[in-house]
């Protein structure tokens, strides 16, 4: 037999079962290092793993669900162990207690993920084993049990004073731990006592005792298992701390989306879920399983935000501010033959129609950082199948509206007409593209060779957002002048709100565009200079690594993808004499610093203009000056490069491999995910 293969394989001297009795007499620094690892254990399970490998492997947490209990007298280690309880209380009165707050605070956990949208094996495992986890109990009924054993262990005299403040501190973090994780209300004194007692459980940590025969991998062949035992999960008790801090810091987190003003302007939501998505380390899956209950919930005034309000709200902010398309009166006509009930009946199919591909937008923004990529790419191929049936809209409310086009010099001297629905989903989708492409970046999907055309890529999808925005920015101003001929004070204001966040957009599209130019350009050169080392491929073709890496752009109508020929010319500067390499080097120079001056600007506008009213510090810390840094970084880069060119280039383009070494950073070692910066150096 095999050990490996044949799960009732047995080493010679090896039983089936453990062995270890759970009714034996524990001294206080013995049942404070079964707790400790319990904890690591539950830790362990946050982060994935499966709970037979974790929480599971505990015999008295075994001990307590198997048989299963059908109340919670009966959920102890032994059946009928009334005397025991009596001659050993912290066995089983103190550590019973703590074992049974473990396994609900592991139900509560369960329910919210698989409530929410999650991806089984891939975040999260959440395998029960046909082991019911207290779920039809009450965490009231846990949280008594709990305080009982406190209070027993506050009035006793047998265990030392100080340990029995170390088990009564970890008695109370499991209570706090279940309120927390129960996430039935938000209470901020609960995560601040929870911190605390977090803190003092570490400090005594050192006191504990561990009993390793207390955890048994054999357990594992009665949870309808047919492989051999796994090994368990060890993870370090200073491991599990961090961990547990990082847990109840990011749950606290989430529930500040209460406080986003989320009907008004979906922008703000859509920012906060993002630099949520964007914390160091990465939110785990519970706290991202609460965010995403916390999307479409009752706010304090009792009012629900639903994705149809949330919808509305977004067309009324980015391109319908003001509009007599959304006046609340069309919904007052039953008329079927006025335009305002035709008007309301249009907007009203739009709505019904985008909603679900909506909220599946701000859903997978609370996944994990690869699957929001891969979620993005779906969704943006609903918005492009949305786009279409959007424009058939816009057609019958222009035919309604029959409104004169605008003339824009700025824009052409071609008529422009509004058509706002396709408008909003247009701009959509080139945000969406954008993340994916700045995604790719953050996750190394791009080969060091393919960033010039990726950069290139990216800088032409802003391109057409910028102007995009330029252009709503024109329909706007036209309903700024309607709303100031009828001098409404409230209007004029909202036109003026939108107006400014229309122009800090443009301003952040500009500053991505010129960073973009100026690092796209940048590894082209280096590409010509063959400064980046290039691998043999026998195996792929630059056609092949092309469509690879352009696969979720193909199929879109517009904007159009650019060619895989477009691609290798932008991938490599054409560098036939001195002064090609010096203008190249000259448009990365003039492109960087117009990005820093653009990002500049940008830093200086207030959080209302750019609705990241309940993130600024956030979204300052962890995109404006990353950005800021980026661009310095880039030009050191091309400032280093021009003293080459200047040096070794003045008459005839030199190998410079001798003489200059570049680094691609990896992921760690970036002031932004997002932006890649070569460091250029001499060779000493």
């Amino acid at each position: 037999m095999d050990p490996k293969m044949d799960s009732g394989y047995l080493e010679p001297g090896q039983s089936l079962e453990d062995d270890y009795d759970v009714l034996r007499d524990l001294l206080p620094e013995e049942v404070i290092g079964i707790m400790d690892q319990i904890l690591c254990y539950e830790m362990a399970w946050h982060q994935g793993y499966p709970l037979s490998q974790t929480v599971l492997s505990s015999v008295y947490i075994d001990r307590l669900l198997w048989p299963e209990p059908r109340s919670l007298q009966e959920a102890s280690f032994h059946r009928h162990i009334n005397d025991n309880a009596v001659a050993n209380p912290l066995v089983h009165v103190t550590l019973r207690a703590f074992c049974i707050g473990v396994v609900k605070s592991c139900d509560c956990v369960l329910r919210k993920i698989t409530s929410e949208h999650y991806y089984e094996e891939e975040d999260f495992s959440t395998h029960t084993y046909n082991r019911d986890l207290f779920n039809h109990f009450e965490e009231t009924q846990i949280l008594d049990i709990l305080s009982d054993a406190v209070r027993h262990l506050r009035e006793q005299t047998l265990v030392k004073s100080s340990l029995s403040q170390s088990i009564v501190a970890r008695l109370e973090l499991r209570m706090e731990m279940l309120r927390a994780f129960s996430c039935n209300h938000f209470d901020a004194k609960i995560f601040d006592h929870a911190r605390e007692l977090t803190n003092t459980v570490q400090l005594t940590s050192g006191t504990g005792k561990a009993v390793r025969e207390a955890f048994s991998e054999k357990i594992q062949r009665r949870l309808a298992s047919t492989a051999p035992p796994k090994p368990v999960i060890e993870i370090g008790i200073a491991e599990a701390f961090e961990k547990l801090i990082h847990v109840l810091d990011d749950i606290r987190e989430a529930h500040r989306l209460r406080e986003v003003d989320c009907l008004s302007s979906p922008e703000n939501l859509r920012n906060f879920l993002w630099a949520f998505a964007s914390r160091r380390p990465p939110p785990l899956p519970f706290p991202r399983a609460c965010l995403q209950s916390l999307i479409l919930i009752e706010d304090d005034a009792g009012s629900n935000a639903s994705a149809h309000q949330l919808l509305m709200g977004d067309l009324k902010e980015l391109v319908l501010t003001e509009d007599i398309l959304l006046e609340p009166t069309n919904w007052d006509v039953e008329l079927p033959s006025d335009p305002r009930h035709q008007i309301a009946r249009h907007i009203n199919a739009f709505v019904l129609r985008a909603s679900q591909d909506y909220l599946s937008l701000f859903h997978s923004l609370c996944q994990n950082r690869c699957r929001i990529r891969r979620t993005l790419c779906h969704v943006m191929q609903a918005f492009e199948y949305l786009q279409i049936e959007a424009e058939d809209i816009d057609n019958d409310l222009q035919a309604l509206m029959n409104r004169e086009p605008v003339v824009d010099p700025s824009l052409g001297n071609q008529p422009i007409y509004h058509y706002p629905l396709s408008s909003w989903t247009y701009y959509q989708k080139l945000r969406q593209m954008e993340w994916i492409v700045q995604l790719g970046f953050e996750q190394d999907l791009y080969l060091p060779d393919e960033l010039a055309g990726m950069y290139n890529f990216l800088m032409s999808i802003v391109a057409d957002r910028v102007n995009h925005l330029r252009r709503i920015g024109t329909f706007i101003m036209r309903n700024l002048e309607s709303v100031s001929g009828k001098r409404q004070s409230d209007g004029i204001d909202a036109v003026k709100k939108s107006l400014d966040h229309n122009s800090a957009l443009v301003e952040e599209g500009a500053g991505i565009y010129y960073l973009s130019i100026a690092l796209g350009t940048l590894y082209s050169i280096l590409n010509a200079l063959s400064l980046i080392h290039v691998p043999p491929r026998p195996f792929s073709t630059a056609k092949l690594r092309y469509e690879l890496r352009m696969r979720p752009f193909l199929s879109l109508s517009v904007p159009e993808t650019m060619s895989h020929e477009t691609f290798e010319e932008k991938s490599t500067a054409t560098l036939k004499m001195p002064k090609d390499l010096a203008a190249e080097l000259d448009i990365a120079d003039s492109a960087v610093r117009e990005a820093k001056k653009r990002f500049s600007s940008l830093q200086k506008r207030s959080a209302k203009e750019l609705r990241v009213e309940n993130i600024g510090e956030h979204w300052n810390k962890r995109w404006v000056s990353p950005c800021l840094m980026t661009c310095i970084a880039t030009g050191l880069a091309v400032a280093t490069l021009q003293k080459a060119q200047k040096a070794h280039c003045k008459s005839k383009i030199v190998d410079l491999t001798g003489l200059l070494r570049v680094h691609v950073p990896d992921v760690e070692h970036r002031y932004h995910e997002w932006w890649i910066v070569p460091k250029v150096t001499n060779v000493e």
